[in-house]
C-alpha cells in the first residue's frame, strides 16, 4: 500500500524528523562527522525518548555549548517552516551521502522519514542535478572527455570538489581539472552547488578571476570543469612566508614585502568589485582562495559558495550585465539561519545566518579580514570550538592588529577596522572604495579612515586666531609654541638616535685594528646618543606638558572657558598623536612608557566627556597596560598613586557606560591601592586627596543603587579629609571644588533619609563654605556650579519636608541666579543640566504655593533646557532628569483638570525613563522613578 501523508506526520515521525534535522545541521556546520552522526543514530534507535544532541554530547562528539547551539538552531529552523520538521529538513538537504547509511540502520521510523523527505522534495520540484548537467555541462569541441583531458596528478582537495593537474591533449598544455568528490556525486544539492560554481567562475570574465576552459562530465556521469592551472603560491602561503621570515628581514625588506601584498589585495578588491557589478557575491574570501602567479597574476578562486542576485545600489549604473545562472538558483539556495563561509573570515551577518542581509559589504568584510591576516600573519578569529568562533564573529571580538604587531601602520589598522566593522553601514560601501583607500596609503596620501592629524589643523587655527590665542594664560601660549615644534623635535631626536647607533657600530668594527682610537670614538658616540636621548625625553615631556597644562588651567577657572576647552581638545589629541609616534620608536624607554600612559589617560577622559566611550575605553586600557608594565616592586609611590587614579577613571567610565557594578568594583580597587599608600605614608596629602576624590565618585554611584547610608558615609569621610587638606599648606586648586561637591551630596542624601533637621544644619555649613570660596575665586564656574547645587538641593529638601517656605524660595532663587549666569556664558552640559533641574524644583515650589501658571512656565523652561541637553548628549542621567521634569509638569495638568494632557505627558515621561533604565539597568533610583510614573499613569487611566 502506498504511503500517505495526508493527515500529517505522527509523533514518532515528528521526533525522528527533528533528530535528523539536528544531525544534518551539525554535519553541514562541521560540528560532527558522518561516522559520529551514524553512531549517534544507532544509539538513538534504542533510546527514542532521548534527543540526538544529548546522545552526541554523551558520546563526546560535541561540547555542551555546541549542543545548546544546535538545539536553538533546529528550533528556529522548524519555526520558519510552520513547526513541521519534515518540511524544514526537506528544504535543507536531501540527506546526501549519509542517506544510504541511514537506511542501513533498518529502523522503520528512520526509513519512513527518509522516504517522506524525498517525496516532499519531489513535490517541491527541486531541480535534478543530472538533468541540469545534461543541459549545460557538455564540452564544446570534443568527443568523449577521456580523449581530450588526461589526469596527470592530484593537486588539492576541498570541502566539495577535488582538483587535479590534467593534460589538454588538443592544445597540449597543463590545466586544472576540478570534479565533485565521489562521496557527494549522488547528492542533488551537492551536484547543483558544484555546477553553480562552474557556471559562476566561467561567466565572470576578469583578469583577476581564474578562466574556465571547458565544462563536462566523466564517463561515470560525474560533473567536472577545466580551468587555467595557476603556477604559484596562494596569498596565505605568501603571508606565512612574510611573517615566518620577519626576524630575518630588514625593516626595508618587510616594508617592501608588505607593499607587494597590499598591491595584490588591491587586485583582489577590483576583481570582487567586478563580480559585484554582475550581481555575484563570493561569500568565502580568504587568503587561501587567492592565487599569486609567478608573473604578477592575482586570481580569485573557489566560487563554490558564490550567490547570484540583483546588483547593489552602488553598482546599478554599471554597464555589466547582471549574472543569472542558466541552471537556476533554487538548488544552491542557502536556507535562512544557515552559517556559510569560513568562520575565521566571515562577516557577522554570515555568522548569524542573516542571508537576506548579505551584500557587497559582506565581501568587503572578508577583504578586511584578509588585510588583517596580511598585517598580523593570523586570522582575525583564532582557532576555537565553532560555537565560540561564531560568537566572537557576531560580537566583533577581534584583537586590533597593532596589539599583535605594534609596527602596523595606524592608517592600515584604521582601514582594516573600517572594512571589518560589525555594522554593514559602517564599512566601505564597495570593494572598489576599499581598493582606492589602499591605493591612497600606498601613494603616501591621507586615508579617509584616519582623520587628518590635529597638529596641522591646530596650526591653521593659530594663524587665523592669533589675537585670541595670545590672550590666553602665558603657559598656554608656551604650549602652543611647543605644539608647532614637537613633530620636528621628535624627528630630530629619532634621526640623532639612528646616527648615534650607526656611528657606534662603525667604530666598534674599527676597534680590531685601532683599539684605542675605536674606544675614543665609541665614547663620543655614547655621548651623542645620550644627548639624543635627552632630546627624546624633552620631546616626550613637551607632548605631556600640553594636555596637562590645559587640564590645570581649567581647574583654576577662566573667563573664556569654551575657548580653553577647545584648546584642551587640540592639545590632548596632539599630545596623544605625538606620543604614539615617540612610543613606536622608543617603547623600551621607561620615561616614554610612563608619559604615554599619562597622555592616554587624559585622552580617555576627554573621549568620555565627548561620549566616545569605545575610544575612551581603548585608551584607558592602554594607560593601565602601560602602567602595569612596571613591576610592582619597582613602582614609585607617585606611580602607585597614579595607578589608583587610573582605576578611579575606569570606574567613572563604567558608570558612563551604565555598568554600575563594574564601576563599583573599579572604585573599590582604587581605594585598596590608596589604602596601601596611606599605610606607608599616613601624612602624605597627595594620597589623602586621591582617597577623597574616589569617595566623592562613589557617592553618586551608591546613590544610584539606593545604598544611601553607605553613600552618606563616603560623603562624611571625603568632607572631613578635604577640610583637613584645605586647612593645611598643602591645599590644591581642586580641593574646594571637591569639598563643595561632597557637601552638596551630603545635603540631598540626608534629606532623602528624612533627617531634615540634620540636613538643614549641614546645608548652613555648605552654604557658608560656598560663599567663602565664591569670594576668594569670583567668576570661577568650577566653584559656582556646586554652590548652585547646594542651594537647589536644599530648596527641594525643604519643600518636600516643610512645604513652600520663604527659605525654600530664597534658596531656589539664589541657585537660578548662579545657573542662569553660567548658561549665558557657556553651553556646558553640566550647567544646562543644573539649570533644567533647578527650574523643575522651582516649578514644584510654585505648585505648592498654588501659583499654577508660574509653575507651568518654569516647568516648560525646564523641559526645553533638558530636551536640548538630551539631544546634545543622550545619557541615562540626562534622560532621567528630563523624565522627572515631565512628571512634575504632569501635576500641573492634573490640577488644571486637563487629564488628556496629563496622560500624554506621563506617557512621554514613561518612555524617557524606560530608555534611561535600559541604558543604566543597574540603577535602582531610576527603576524606582519609573515605577512611580507607571503607577501615576495607571491612576490617570482609571485602572
Amino acid at each position: 500500500m502506498p504511503v500517505s501523508f495526508r493527515d500529517g506526520p505522527s509523533m514518532n515521525n515528528f521526533v525522528t524528523d527533528r533528530n535528523l534535522l539536528v544531525g544534518i545541521l551539525g554535519l553541514q556546520m562541521e560540528f560532527i562527522t558522518e561516522p559520529q552522526l551514524i553512531s549517534a543514530m544507532q544509539a538513538w534507535i534504542f533510546r527514542k525518548a532521548d534527543k540526538i544532541e544529548d546522545i552526541l554530547l554523551e558520546q563526546k562528539a560535541i561540547k555542551p555549548e555546541t549542543r545548546d547551539f544546535l538545539t536553538g538552531m533546529a528550533d528556529r529552523h522548524i519555526a520558519l517552516h510552520h513547526n513541521d520538521p519534515a518540511k524544514s529538513l526537506a528544504s535543507l538537504s536531501s540527506l546526501g551521502p549519509v542517506r544510504n547509511q541511514l537506511r542501513n540502520l533498518e529502523d522503520d521510523d528512520v526509513s519512513l522519514s527518509i522516504t517522506r523527505i524525498g517525496m516532499m522534495r519531489d513535490n517541491q520540484n527541486l531541480p535534478d542535478a543530472a538533468m541540469m548537467r545534461d543541459t549545460v555541462a557538455m564540452p564544446a569541441n570534443s568527443g568523449s572527455i577521456s580523449e581530450r583531458f588526461q589526469i596527470l596528478r592530484p593537486h588539492a582537495k576541498g570541502g566539495l570538489g577535488q582538483v587535479s593537474v590534467a593534460e589538454d591533449r588538443e592544445l597540449h598544455r597543463e590545466v586544472a581539472l576540478k570534479e565533485i568528490q565521489p562521496a557527494y556525486a549522488s547528492d542533488h544539492d551537492s551536484r547543483a552547488r558544484f555546477m553553480m560554481e562552474a557556471e559562476v567562475t566561467g561567466r565572470l570574465e576578469h583578469p583577476g578571476i581564474v578562466p574556465v576552459y571547458s565544462l563536462g562530465k566523466t564517463k561515470a556521469g560525474s560533473p567536472f570543469y577545466v580551468m587555467r592551472f595557476v603556477k604559484g603560491d596562494s596569498l596565505k602561503e605568501a603571508i606565512d612566508h612574510l611573517h615566518s621570515d620577519s626576524n630575518r628581514l630588514s625593516a626595508d625588506d618587510k616594508r617592501m614585502s608588505l607593499r607587494r601584498l597590499l598591491r595584490r589585495l588591491v587586485d583582489v578588491c577590483n576583481a570582487i568589485d567586478y563580480a559585484h557589478s554582475r550581481g555575484v557575491l563570493h561569500r568565502d574570501l580568504k587568503p587561501g582562495n587567492v592565487m599569486l602567479g609567478k608573473y604578477g597574476e592575482t586570481l580569485v578562486v573557489d566560487w563554490g559558495l558564490a550567490k547570484s542576485g540583483s546588483k547593489s545600489s552602488a553598482h546599478t549604473s554599471s554597464d555589466e550585465a547582471t549574472f543569472f545562472p542558466l541552471s537556476g538558483d533554487a538548488s544552491t539556495e542557502t536556507q535562512m539561519g544557515s552559517v556559510v563561509g569560513t568562520l575565521a573570515y566571515m562577516s557577522p551577518e554570515q555568522a548569524e545566518g542573516r542571508l537576506n542581509d548579505l551584500g557587497p559589504t559582506s565581501d568587503v568584510y572578508c577583504l578586511g579580514a584578509t588585510l588583517y591576516c596580511i598585517l598580523t600573519g593570523q586570522a582575525p578569529i583564532p582557532k576555537l570550538p565553532p560555537v565560540e568562533m561564531i560568537e566572537r564573529v557576531r560580537k566583533g571580538q577581534v584583537t586590533p592588529p597593532r596589539e599583535l604587531k605594534p609596527e602596523t601602520p595606524l592608517a592600515l589598522q584604521a582601514i582594516c577596522q573600517k572594512a571589518m566593522a560589525c555594522r554593514q553601514l559602517d564599512r566601505y560601501p564597495t570593494a572598489a572604495t576599499l581598493a582606492n583607500e589602499l591605493e591612497l596609503w600606498l601613494a603616501d596620501e591621507p586615508v579617509t579612515a584616519l582623520p587628518e592629524p590635529l597638529l596641522d589643523r591646530a596650526a591653521r587655527f593659530f594663524r587665523r586666531h592669533r589675537t585670541l590665542v595670545v590672550s590666553v594664560v602665558a603657559v598656554l601660549t608656551t604650549a602652543v609654541a611647543a605644539l608647532l615644534v614637537v613633530n620636528s623635535l621628535v624627528r630630530q631626536q629619532n634621526k640623532s638616535l639612528q646616527i648615534a647607533r650607526d656611528e657606534a657600530n662603525q667604530r666598534r668594527a674599527e676597534a680590531v685594528e685601532e683599539k684605542k682610537k675605536a674606544e675614543n670614538s665609541r665614547n663620543e658616540a655614547i655621548q651623542e646618543r645620550t644627548r639624543a636621548e635627552e632630546n627624546l625625553i624633552a620631546a616626550a615631556k613637551l607632548s605631556l606638558f600640553m594636555p596637562t597644562t590645559a587640564e590645570q588651567v581649567l581647574t583654576k577657572g577662566v573667563v573664556n572657558r569654551d575657548m580653553v576647552l577647545t584648546l584642551r581638545k587640540w592639545f590632548t589629541s596632539a599630545g596623544y598623536e605625538s606620543f604614539t609616534r615617540i612610543y613606536e620608536q622608543n617603547s623600551d624607554n621607561p620615561e616614554v612608557v610612563y608619559g604615554f600612559a599619562q597622555v592616554a589617560r587624559i585622552s580617555s577622559n576627554l573621549k568620555r566627556l565627548e561620549r566616545d566611550l569605545k575610544t575612551a575605553d581603548e585608551r584607558i586600557q592602554l594607560s593601565l597596560k602601560l602602567q602595569l608594565q612596571v613591576p610592582e616592586e619597582k613602582r614609585t609611590l607617585k606611580q602607585r598613586d597614579y595607578l589608583a587614579g587610573t582605576y578611579r577613571e575606569i570606574g567613572t567610565l563604567r558608570k558612563a557606560e551604565g555598568k554600575l557594578n563594574e564601576a563599583d568594583a573599579a572604585l573599590t580597587r582604587a581605594l585598596d591601592h590608596v589604602a596601601d599608600l596611606i599605610a606607608n605614608e599616613p601624612d602624605n596629602p597627595l594620597y589623602k586627596r586621591t582617597k577623597a576624590v574616589i569617595e566623592v565618585e562613589q557617592i553618586g554611584l551608591l546613590s544610584e543603587k539606593l545604598e544611601l547610608e553607605s553613600a552618606l558615609q563616603k560623603a562624611v569621610s571625603s568632607t572631613a579629609t578635604l577640610q583637613l587638606l584645605l586647612s593645611s599648606d598643602k591645599a590644591a586648586d581642586t580641593d574646594p571644588i571637591m569639598l563643595l561637591l561632597s557637601l552638596a551630596r551630603q545635603v540631598t542624601l540626608i534629606h532623602q533619609l528624612r533627617r531634615h533637621d540634620e540636613a538643614n544644619a549641614v546645608s548652613l555649613i555648605a552654604i557658608a563654605e560656598g560663599k567663602k570660596w565664591l569670594s576668594q575665586r569670583p567668576g570661577d564656574p568650577n566653584i559656582a556650579l556646586p554652590v548652585a547645587r547646594i542651594h537647589y538641593w536644599t530648596a527641594e529638601g525643604i519643600a518636600d519636608s516643610q512645604g513652600a517656605t520663604a527659605e525654600a524660595v530664597a534658596h531656589i532663587t539664589e541657585a537660578l541666579v548662579i545657573l542662569e549666569d553660567l548658561v549665558a556664558k557657556s553651553d556646558n552640559a553640566g550647567y544646562i543640566y543644573g539649570l533644567g533641574d533647578a527650574l523643575r524644583i522651582q516649578g514644584k515650589i510654585l505648585r505648592l504655593q498654588m501659583k499654577y501658571p508660574e509653575a507651568e512656565a518654569a516647568l516648560v523652561r525646564s523641559r526645553e533646557q533638558l530636551e536640548k541637553l538630551v539631544k546634545a548628549s543622550d545619557t541615562a542621567d540626562n534622560r532621567d532628569v528630563l523624565a522627572r521634569s515631565l512628571h512634575e509638569l504632569t501635576t500641573i495638568k492634573i490640577a488644571a483638570g486637563d487629564k488628556p494632557a496629563a496622560i500624554e505627558l506621563l506617557q512621554q515621561a514613561e518612555a524617557m525613563q524606560t530608555e534611561a533604565c535600559r541604558m543604566e539597568p543597574e540603577s535602582k533610583a531610576m527603576q524606582r522613578e519609573l515605577e512611580t510614573i507607571k503607577k501615576e499613569l495607571m491612576i490617570q487611566w482609571g485602572r
